[in-house]
């Protein structure tokens, strides 16, 4: 896989050195991350945590000897590979905890534990996170809004294959869905169309599109859902371990092991929109710690987009009508991975390629809708974990071909890639009451936009990127009761200035069963590479020919090249980061063992916002780009020559347009129609509450509202600012699940709220959708399943531009062997 750029070792040497902080970090991870390895001769615990007879998972197991923890599985099972000695076995969930003295370890033999603990747990104290620390903790004790969806629940959405839907009804999420597979993912407010706020992370790689870092393709996950073990949503800036696109959050998602899911499964889905949809997946044991998975898929339907060559499907005469018809109206994805993995004692060896190929989806853009004709997506990854670091690298590329902007009709040809490298360790210190987490990443992007003829159709030249971060925190029990943490994060990319992004948190527990927490932190978004090195034409070129013949007596053989002046959008070099500064307060308590509230209060501070696309010249923001300022005619003009030919050209152009007139970088004169500018700022607050309660073996209820509020701060045109968010919206739930039977039955109501992004800028009516899911058992190896998006068939749309929705329903069977 491919590194950071090409650069000699005293380049690179300049820049750690150049940078103290960077430095510091290196340090810490140095500290703490490389570790010596065990020695050779190794013994093995075998242990399982239980009640009665059921396994306990998430139950932190340490070998106090050793400072070396973990996590015990679904089934309460753990595995250590040692050194042979005598050691002490800590057990601990929440505040219960147990511990075993005196374990003696032999070399090439097992130990087996099996440990029955009493503790009377209630169910959220068994929920533990991982993405907001980078650490495992109960999620009822980190130091961030956070919220956890499992494996149960998830395979009875699988069959739908709309990741973001798992969390369309948690709190705080402001999700808008146009097509089948073109979601906006935010939470927070300033939400848009290509939506980069929130960062995604899939098993360690960022899926993210390649040509726009921080936008996912949500066709291209190349799984079936019911491959994911868990997933994690955080809420709230988080670049202080995740770096730039960690604005408003960050999505972690976590796939099963091949060890863990032996065996395998076809499924058959099929319903509304002509849906047919086929995937699978087989894990088998290849050899001693040796493991092997194979999953595909392939999904063929129709979609809820509509042609707008005619009319607009609503609000006629404020939704933009197209140039082009659909020239797709079946949607067709084919996808597929292969992983092994390989268990090195103590260590895990992880690799895992896979692709995916999507035709006819179409895409809501701030510039219009664009449908992509043929989109492959391929990726690959590479990991290898320690009880104390973990190394890993992916690469994530993008061929796209015939991409049609529909209100323009220009084809669109992209290819590019990311790759990133990551090194990151953990360390208990202080007896177990300190934590420290830290690492380093280095990424490289490319990306050009050639068409079948080398033409560019979207930059002027391909672009290549790359980024270096360090980053660490440190986590300390002051008390019993009171835990504070503070972590950092340096960047820094040809995209932008070097950043730091601090956050600090305290939590004090009043009670066992209630816990209060004050947080404070910074997180910024870059421009994309399009935003910055955009040049593309969004019109047919003008022919100012005639005008330069007629100016030929007074141009002594010079050429104007006003033959075809191409009029582009063009980028901006001078755009800043998006930044925001958010504090917040959190309240969680645990009420009768079986019902957990939690109350979060923020406000934030955003500035630098990037604009729309806009005309760059003529709006209240001046001119956009001062690279590309008022047209200067060739320099072996005449003063007198310049002046006539500056005259003619404002007699022959409107007023308008000559304003838009300019030059490129080698002088040639272009209409730099559109383009970007930072500005503004704003205020926003809000509230979320949700509660789970769990009211029987096997039922939970759950139930959520949010309210957002904002403030535009300064005198820049509040039309070219929007939150696109509403003030209100809330999500009510009941869930059920037995060995026989699972489903749930989810409602979700948002308050009317206006859209502005790009080109679209509208009202977004009130809505509420109702979803259901269910499954069954039908003997040993056979599943049935309903998923029913939208069970009313209340048309709407959730973004002005995007399409109208309707219902979809599904059904699915599931034979596993």
């Amino acid at each position: 896989m491919a590194g950071a750029g090409p650069r000699s070792d005293v380049g690179a040497a300049t820049v750690i050195a150049s940078h103290p902080a960077r430095n510091a970090f290196l340090a810490l991870f140095l500290a703490i991350g490389l570790l010596p390895a065990h020695a050779a001769a190794q013994g093995t615990i075998d242990g399982r945590v239980r009640i009665g007879t059921r396994g306990i998972r998430h139950v932190t197991v340490e070998l106090v000897e050793l400072r070396v923890l973990q996590e015990t599985d679904a089934d309460g099972r753990y595995r250590f590979e040692v050194p042979p000695a005598t050691y002490t076995v800590a057990l601990r969930l929440g505040g219960f905890e147990t511990i075993q003295r005196g374990v003696v370890v032999t070399a090439d033999r097992v130990v087996t534990l099996d440990t029955v603990v009493d503790w009377p747990l209630a169910y959220v104290e068994t929920v533990t996170v991982e993405a907001p620390a980078r650490f495992p903790e109960r999620i009822v004790d980190t130091a961030a809004a956070a919220i956890t969806i499992g494996e149960p629940e998830i395979r009875v959405q699988a069959a739908n294959g709309q990741l973001p839907r798992l969390i369309a009804f948690t709190p705080g999420i402001e999700i808008t869905q146009s097509g089948l597979y073109d979601f906006n993912l935010n939470t927070r407010g300033f939400n848009m169309a290509i939506n980069r706020h929130v960062k995604t992370i899939i098993d360690g790689r960022d899926p993210s599109v390649p040509i726009v870092l921080g936008y996912q393709d949500w066709a291209a996950n190349s799984f079936p859902l019911d491959e994911i073990e868990h997933l994690e949503f955080i809420r709230g800036p988080g670049a202080a371990l995740y770096g730039a696109g960690a604005f408003s959050g960050v999505l972690s998602v976590t796939t099963t092991s091949p060890r863990d899911s032996l065996g395998g499964f076809g499924r058959f889905t099929f319903g509304e929109l002509s849906t047919r949809r086929v995937e699978g997946r087989h894990a088998a044991r290849l050899g001693q710690d040796s493991y092997l998975k194979v999953s595909g898929g392939y999904h063929h339907s129709a979609d809820f987009t509509r042609s707008r060559v005619r009319e607009t499907e609503y609000a006629p005469g404020m939704l933009p009508r197209e140039v082009v018809a659909l020239p797709r109206d079946k949607v067709e994805i084919a996808f597929g991975a292969v992983r092994l993995d390989k268990y090195l004692g103590s260590r895990t060896l992880v690799a895992e390629v896979g692709t995916s190929q999507a035709k006819g989806l179409t895409t809501v853009t701030r510039a219009g809708r664009t449908q992509a004709g043929d989109s492959v997506r391929p990726w690959g990854r590479v990991n290898v974990s320690a009880p104390r670091w973990t190394a890993g690298a992916f690469y994530s590329g993008q061929d796209t071909d015939d991409q049609i902007g529909l209100n323009t009709g220009a084809p669109v040809f992209l290819s590019a890639y990311n790759t990133e490298t990551e090194l990151v360790g953990n360390r208990t210190i202080a007896g177990g009451r300190s934590r420290l987490v830290g690492g380093v990443s280095f990424g490289w992007q490319r990306v050009d936009s050639a068409d079948r003829d080398g033409r560019q159709t979207v930059f002027a030249a391909p672009k290549n990127v790359d980024r270096q971060a360090a980053f660490g925190q440190i986590e300390y029990r002051f008390a019993n009761r009171v835990r504070g943490l503070f972590s950092g994060r340096w960047d820094r990319s040809e995209l932008h200035a070097a950043r730091f992004s601090p956050r600090g948190a305290v939590l004090y527990r009043f009670t066992p069963n209630q816990t209060v927490r004050i947080s404070a932190s910074r997180a910024f978004q870059n421009p994309s590479v399009t935003e910055i090195f955009l040049s593309t034409a969004v019109a047919p070129p003008l022919d100012l020919s005639a005008l330069e013949r007629a100016l030929s007596p007074i141009l002594g053989g010079t050429t104007l090249n006003f033959q075809r002046i191409p009029i582009l959008a063009v980028g901006n070099e001078h755009l800043q980061v998006e930044k925001v500064s958010t504090l917040e307060g959190a309240y969680g308590v645990l009420v009768g063992r079986r019902a957990y509230v939690t109350l979060t209060l923020y406000r934030s501070w955003l500035r630098d916002f990037t604009s729309n696309l806009l005309p760059q010249a003529g709006t209240p923001l001046g001119r956009l780009n001062p690279d590309f300022g008022p047209y200067r005619p060739p320099g072996a003009l005449s003063p007198q020559a310049v002046a006539v030919v500056q005259s003619a050209l404002a007699s022959a152009l409107p007023p308008d347009l000559f304003a838009l007139l300019s030059n490129d970088a080698s002088g040639a004169p272009v209409f730099a129609a559109l383009s970007w500018r930072s500005f503004g700022a704003a205020t926003t607050y809000g509230l979320e509450a949700a509660m789970n309660y769990a009211i029987a073996p096997g039922w939970r209820v759950d139930a959520s509202y949010t309210s957002f509020g904002h403030r535009i701060q300064d005198d820049d045109p509040a039309a070219a600012l929007s939150p696109n968010t509403p003030r209100h919206q809330w999500n009510a739930a009941a869930v059920y699940d037995s060995s026989r039977v699972s489903g749930s039955i989810r409602y979700r109501w948002v308050d009317n709220f206006f859209w502005s992004s790009g080109i679209f800028a509208g009202p977004v009516p009130s809505y509420g959708v109702t979803d259901v899911h269910a499954l069954y058992v039908l003997g040993a190896s056979t599943r049935l399943g309903v998923d029913v998006a939208n069970l009313f068939d209340k048309d709407h749309y959730e973004m002005f531009g995007g399409d109208m929705l309707g219902r979809r329903a599904l059904a699915s069977i599931r034979y596993a062997w």
